[in-house]
């Protein structure tokens, strides 16, 4: 349990300031550093020593999970909110069921990911995570160049921190 409290706790941080950054550098801005962390958390995990004593993996693993934890919360904000700003207001239904899509289609992923890491780890540890890090780099180039850098920005003035955790 131990284990996932930095995690959980990184994903409250990163929902809270994943709004203001997508508000304020874009979409694809929060997507790409979102792929961009899920990489250096797959990296991290190739400095794994298998003669660390318990407590000395237990925190590597911890800071490599929070990492991985960051980046789905930054890609997941960047999937979803795109799909809803690219859908027009009188296609809101459509909008429902497309998220619903998504979201099915990201579970089942993400058991093709289980599946297959755990399938590929039986063969070779660096293998199963070169893999890995590879169908992640394959959804960089998307969006780098598939997105626009305005999508998501805030037209008008965003909230600030103060704003937030103003106490009156």
């Amino acid at each position: 349990a131990i284990m996932f409290t930095l995690y959980e706790l990184a994903g409250v941080f990163t929902n809270l300031a994943a709004g203001f950054l997508g508000a304020k550098w874009g979409i694809r801005f929060t997507l790409v550093c979102g792929l961009t962390l899920q990489l250096v958390s797959y990296g991290l995990l190739f400095g794994w020593q298998d003669d660390w004593e318990k407590h000395q993996a237990i925190i590597y693993v911890t800071f490599t999970q929070m990492f991985a934890g960051v980046a789905k919360d930054l890609t997941k904000l960047g999937g979803k909110t795109v799909t809803k700003l690219v859908t027009p207001e009188e296609k809101e239904t459509q909008l429902f069921k497309l998220v619903s899509f998504i979201t099915g289609w990201k579970n089942s992923l993400k058991g093709v990911g289980y599946f297959l890491g755990s399938a590929l780890i039986q063969v070779n540890y660096e293998l199963a995570l070169s893999v890995m890090m590879g169908l992640v780099a394959l959804a960089m180039p998307w969006a780098i160049l598939g997105l626009d850098t305005d999508l998501g920005t805030a037209k008008k003035s965003n909230a600030k921190w103060q704003d937030v955790f103003k106490l009156d």
